[in-house]
């Protein structure tokens, strides 16, 4: 529900959200390079939401 409404209703681009949803990442080294992926669009975009 909740990528429907960031993808369809607010707009923000599906790989976006895809990332900001992942639950986990195999390990440490990766989940360290993922943190900081598309952060400026993720900030934005929770903050859409909070709003």
């Amino acid at each position: 529900m909740a990528r429907t409404i960031l993808h369809e209703e607010l707009g923000h681009k599906p790989e976006v959200i895809e990332h900001q949803l992942a639950h986990a990442v195999p390990d440490s080294v990766g989940s360290a390079y993922n943190w900081i992926k598309f952060i400026r669009e993720r900030r934005e975009m929770i903050q859409e939401c909070a709003d």
